[in-house]
């Protein structure tokens, strides 16, 4: 986790993970100033397995 707390204002984050690009990222908002970052986790699990089911049908 990068962060646990805003490190502009020390308020509380919301925490969100997407993966709906196939890339995994976590997001960070805070609630009380609005500041906002995002960290880049890799391929998503579900990218890569899917890529691999689509490699074992071409087999």
């Amino acid at each position: 986790m990068k962060y646990s707390e805003c490190p502009k204002c020390g308020g509380k984050l919301i925490i969100e993970k997407n993966t709906f690009s196939g890339e995994a990222i976590r997001e960070y908002t805070c609630i009380k100033c609005g500041w906002c970052d995002e960290e880049s986790l890799g391929t998503a699990m579900w990218e890569t397995l899917s890529d691999l089911e689509e490699e074992l049908e071409d087999e």
